[in-house]
């Protein structure tokens, strides 16, 4: 797995990933992930990734057409008179 906090993700770490994604566990004695375990997790993030980008549509959509959540005043706005 790779190093948490941010640090950068090797080729082999993200293969590391994908293979997760395809079932592959990992343990000590398993062998390399193969082809169609990498082909399913590969499908996996896909999906993933068209699910976000969707939603990310949807939602910038929602905040344009005035229709999304109401957004908070920072301050509350009094008037004295």
């Amino acid at each position: 797995m790779p190093a948490p906090g941010g640090a950068e993700l090797t080729l082999g770490d993200a293969v590391l990933l994908v293979a997760y994604l395809g079932g592959y566990q990992g343990r000590r004695q398993d062998p390399p992930p193969g082809s169609r375990t990498m082909w399913i997790g590969w499908s996996r993030l896909q999906d993933m990734a068209l699910g976000a980008a969707m939603m990310r549509n949807h939602l910038i959509s929602k905040i344009h057409s005035g229709t999304g959540p109401p957004r908070a005043s920072p301050l509350p706005v009094t008037v004295s008179e």
